[in-house]
C-alpha cells in the first residue's frame, strides 16, 4: 500500500524517482543538477544552454521575406514567327560582291535586288537591312569604277586614234 503520509511530505519541487542515486533523492531539482555534473563542471548531456538565453531573438538573423509565388504557364506562349533574312538582300550583297570580277555586268542587278530588299524589309520587317545596303554601295561602287575604267580606255585609244588619223604623213 501506499504510504499516504510520504506522499503528502514530498514538496512539489523536490525529485523523487528511483533513478537517482540515493543522496539526492529528495533533494530539490538546483541541488541534484549540481550533484551530477561531471568532472569538468558541465552536465553529463551537455551545457544547459549552449545559445544565450532562450527566448531572445538571435542577433544575426536576418529579416524573413517571403519568397514570391511561382507561376506554372500550362499553355505555351505564342512564340513570334521566326522571319529571317531577305533572300534579295543576300543577293544583292552576292551580285555586288561578284561584280569585281565580272567587269561590273553583276553590279546592276546587285543594285536593282538592293533597292527591292530595301523596300521589302521595311515593309515586312525581315532582317538583312545591312545586307541590302551592303550590295547596294558595292553595287554602286563597282558600277562607278566600271564606268571610270571604261572613260579612261575609250579617251586613251581615242585620243590615240584621233592623234593618228589628224597627223599629216609626209611620204
Amino acid at each position: 500500500m501506499v504510504n499516504r503520509q510520504a506522499i503528502d511530505n514530498v514538496q512539489p519541487n523536490t525529485v523523487t524517482n528511483h533513478e537517482t542515486t540515493g543522496e539526492a533523492r529528495n533533494q530539490p531539482r538546483g541541488e541534484r543538477a549540481q550533484n551530477e555534473r561531471d568532472s569538468h563542471g558541465t552536465p553529463p548531456y551537455g551545457p544547459s544552454d549552449p545559445y544565450g538565453s532562450y527566448g531572445q531573438p538571435d542577433p544575426y538573423a536576418q529579416p524573413y521575406q517571403q519568397q514570391p509565388a511561382v507561376q506554372h504557364h500550362y499553355y505555351p506562349s505564342a512564340q513570334p514567327a521566326v522571319v529571317g533574312t531577305n533572300g534579295l538582300a543576300t543577293a544583292s550583297l552576292v551580285l555586288g560582291i561578284v561584280g569585281f570580277v565580272f567587269c561590273g555586268l553583276t553590279s546592276i542587278p546587285a543594285i536593282i535586288c538592293g533597292h527591292i530588299a530595301h523596300s521589302q524589309i521595311k515593309r515586312t520587317g525581315q532582317e538583312g537591312h545591312g545586307q541590302a545596303v551592303a550590295g547596294l554601295v558595292l553595287g554602286y561602287v563597282v558600277t562607278a569604277l566600271w564606268i571610270i575604267y571604261w572613260v579612261v580606255i575609250f579617251g586613251i585609244y581615242g585620243f590615240a586614234l584621233w592623234s593618228v588619223s589628224s597627223s599629216t604623213s609626209t611620204y
